[in-house]
């Protein structure tokens, strides 16, 4: 099985090799020579492995996004039906609508951690995105039906901040 091996220069070039085994040398000898003569003058061969990404580190940066998400859905909810204040009815929407783009945020992060650890697969490459767009038009239409079945000037506002979000 070949694996990409990135390699970072001195001179901070990132130069990615395909190969199948570990050892530098197999590695300059699989590339061909104007290649190894541009790695070489650019850099002296003094080369530094690049690893990927921890997968215990990656779950935790795909969970923070997930996390703040659930939170912001609960506060909001929380502001919006057990707050007293009147503008409770702007900071309630407004909450709960960052929990979307924390949505959006997951999807971004894992779509680039998935390819870091090499487990972006053909339905990443699909749900992912729809995930993020998907995020993006529930918290559109949720403001246009804020700010356009409004009573008070607040929950008008509220609207469009959901919205801009």
């Amino acid at each position: 099985m070949y694996k990409n091996i990135l390699f970072l220069t001195r001179k901070g070039f990132l130069i990615s090799i395909r190969q199948k085994s570990l050892s530098m040398i197999k590695t300059l000898k699989s590339i061909d020579k104007s290649q190894t003569k541009q790695i070489k003058s650019c850099c002296s061969g003094n080369f530094k492995l690049l690893q990927d990404m921890n997968y215990g580190i990656s779950v935790l940066f795909r969970a923070i996004p997930l996390l703040m998400a659930l939170f912001c859905f609960g506060y909001g909810t929380f502001i919006y039906v057990l707050g007293d204040d009147p503008s409770r009815l702007v900071a309630g929407p407004v909450v709960f609508s960052l929990g979307m783009i924390c949505i959006a945020l997951f999807a971004t992060a894992a779509t680039i951690i998935r390819q870091i650890i090499h487990t972006y697969g053909r339905n990443s490459k699909y749900a992912l995105p729809i995930i993020a767009y998907l995020s993006a038009v529930i918290t559109i239409i949720g403001g246009i039906v804020i700010f356009s079945t409004s009573d008070t000037p607040g929950a008008f506002v509220a609207g469009h901040v959901v919205v801009s979000d």
